[in-house]
C-alpha cells in the first residue's frame, strides 16, 4: 500500500510552485537539500559547539550545573557561532541601494550567512563563544527562499542532543587531530570529531 503522506513532497510534485510545474531534476535538488540539510548541519553545529565548550571550562561548568534549562541556550549560541551554511546567492528583481550601493534587476548578490552571525554591529563581542548570549536574532536557518523548513526540528534535536551528551559524559575530550574539518565555500564544520569519555 501507499505509505504516508508527506506535505513536502506532495507539494513538489502536485502543485504549481513557481508558476509552472517543477522539473524532475527540480524536484530531485529539493530532495537532496532536505536531505543534507537534515543530517549534514545539526552534527556540524554539535561537533564545534561541543569544542567550544571544551575549550572553555568555566562556560561548560556553567551549563553543567542545570542541563535542561542550559543546554537550549547553548545550543542557540552554538547555532549562532558554529553555522555550517557560508552563504546563499540572490537575484536582485528591482533596483534598490544597499549599503549605499545601487543594485539593479538581474545582478547576483551574495548572503554571507557566517559573517552576518558574526556581526559587531548585532552583536556584542560578536566573535566570541558565550553559552548564554542572549541574541534577538541570526541567520543560522537562512532567511527568504532559503529559510530551513526544519528550525523547529533542529532547535529540538540539538538541545536534546547536547543535553544527552553531556548528561552521559560530562567530562570529555574531542580528538581533533584525529578528526576531519570539511571546508568549502558554502558549508564548513567538522564531519568526523572522535571523543574520548572519562
Amino acid at each position: 500500500g501507499k505509505g504516508q503522506p508527506s506535505p513536502f513532497i506532495d507539494a513538489l510534485l502536485s502543485r504549481d510552485l513557481i508558476g509552472r510545474a517543477l522539473t524532475d531534476m527540480e524536484i530531485a535538488v529539493d530532495v537532496m537539500a532536505m536531505l543534507a540539510g537534515g543530517t549534514e548541519t545539526v552534527p556540524k553545529v554539535v561537533g564545534g559547539g561541543l569544542l567550544e565548550l571544551q575549550k572553555r571550562p568555566g562556560q561548560l561548568a556553567e551549563v553543567l550545573a542545570d542541563l535542561p534549562r542550559h543546554a537550549p541556550a547553548a545550543w542557540e549560541e552554538m547555532l549562532r557561532y558554529n553555522a555550517p551554511a557560508q552563504w546563499f546567492g540572490r537575484t536582485v528583481k528591482h533596483p534598490v541601494r544597499l549599503g549605499g550601493v545601487a543594485l539593479e534587476p538581474g545582478q547576483r548578490v551574495i548572503l554571507l550567512i557566517a559573517s552576518a552571525n558574526r556581526d559587531p554591529r548585532e552583536f556584542d563581542n560578536a566573535g566570541a563563544f558565550i553559552w548564554n548570549r542572549k541574541a534577538r536574532r541570526m541567520l543560522s536557518f537562512g532567511v527568504g527562499p532559503h529559510f530551513c523548513i526544519g528550525i523547529h526540528t533542529a532547535r529540538l534535536e540539538g538541545a536534546i542532543l547536547i543535553e544527552e551528551f553531556l548528561a552521559a559524559a560530562p567530562h570529555f575530550e574531542l580528538l581533533t587531530a584525529q578528526g576531519t574539518f570539511a571546508e568549502s565555500e558554502f558549508q564548513t564544520g567538522w564531519i568526523d570529531l572522535p571523543v574520548r569519555v572519562a
